[in-house]
């Protein structure tokens, strides 16, 4: 909701105007936070500001690769939390910069609630991010393109919502809890 939005923007001291990139992942390197850091230099929206939601090995070392390229004015670790949702619903975008994943459980509830998404589509990713008809599908450690995605994730939001209904329709055909029931069903009695 707005309010919720307006709240956790408050909380972070981030201004209601900046566009509110966001990452939730555990703190090491595959999840690619790293690769995030590095595209902001890059994006055209300078206002933007990153969130990272998790905890996790490489904390210090994002911390200081966001002193190094001048950007840690605009990055927030806000640690982990239990529920991301709401949190979800104040990002203009999710970032899912994985080099190696299963199937992110914050990637489905992004899409869930109607982020939009940037990520490399690597492993399981790509189970739910089927093409660039469903979110921004980026190579691996490419901070420069990864930004490009960002800027137009942020900037065309009739795009971001053509993409994000896309998502969403796909989680609920192919994701859904009946669907996962039937599937396990299968898997037992196999």
């Amino acid at each position: 909701s707005e309010v919720t939005s307006r709240k956790i923007r408050l909380d972070l001291g981030v201004p209601m105007s900046a566009p509110l990139i966001g990452g939730i992942g555990r703190l090491s390197h595959e999840k690619g936070f790293d690769i995030a850091i590095q595209a902001i230099p890059f994006l055209k929206t300078k206002s933007a500001q990153l969130i990272i939601v998790g905890a996790g090995p490489d904390k210090e070392r994002l911390h200081r690769l966001g002193k190094k390229l001048n950007v840690s004015d605009r990055i927030h670790f806000v640690g982990y939390r239990e529920n991301v949702r709401h949190i979800l619903r104040a990002m203009d975008v999710c970032t899912q910069l994985s080099r190696f994943e299963g199937l992110p459980v914050a990637l489905l509830e992004a899409v869930e609630v109607g982020c939009p998404i940037v990520t490399t589509g690597v492993g399981g990713i790509r189970d739910v991010i089927v093409n660039n008809d469903y979110g921004w599908l980026v190579p691996e450690d490419d901070p420069m393109l990864i930004a490009r995605a960002i800027d137009e994730a942020i900037q065309d939001k009739k795009l971001a919502s053509q993409k994000t209904k896309k998502a969403r329709q796909h989680l609920i055909k192919n994701f859904s809890f009946a669907k996962m029931l039937i599937a396990w069903q299968g898997v037992l009695d196999a």
